[in-house]
């Protein structure tokens, strides 16, 4: 609810959809695709191929939060899934980083990245797992207290966690 509440307060529609109801739902209708981090609670266990594939099929460019995302994005065989990621509970932050990303220099290019601290406060989040950076990732955010995990990472300019 955080993260509608947070949308919709910036004047974004928002539907909730439960997975039971997706086989029916008209994705032509939306913009994006937001999977909730309380989608899942282990492994791969996210719900049947078929919903995965049926949300993967709507070609709608999708958020992944915290574990059901990660858990999620296994499920259609993405690097940024949860066979590549480990927990992390931290007050350390994260680093903003990768300056030549795109995301970093439009519309306008920020100034000095090394003093963005994205959260001073406990978070849980999923870091992946990425120590050579593949090519189809978009490094986003690094985890500060390692050099090669990151939470807040993008695969393929579509899907992000």
């Amino acid at each position: 609810m955080i993260i509608k509440n947070l949308l919709e307060l910036n004047d974004y529609s928002v539907s909730l959809l439960n997975t039971s109801s997706l086989g029916s739902i008209d994705f032509s209708l939306y913009n994006l695709i937001i999977i909730g981090g309380d989608t899942a609670y282990s492994g791969s266990n996210w719900g049947s191929n078929n919903l995965s594939l049926i949300i993967q099929k709507a070609n709608k460019p999708i958020i992944g939060i915290y574990r059901g995302g990660a858990v999620y994005f296994s499920n259609i065989s993405l690097y940024i899934g949860w066979d590549n990621s480990w927990t992390i509970s931290s007050t350390n932050g994260t680093k903003t980083m990768e300056f030549s990303s795109k995301l970093y220099n439009y519309p306008y290019p920020f100034k000095d990245y090394t003093k963005y601290i994205l959260y001073s406060k406990l978070v849980h989040a999923i870091a992946i797992y990425n120590p050579t950076n593949l090519s189809n990732m978009e490094i986003i955010g690094r985890q500060l207290n390692n050099a090669n995990h990151y939470p807040i990472i993008m695969e393929n300019w579509k899907y992000l966690l």
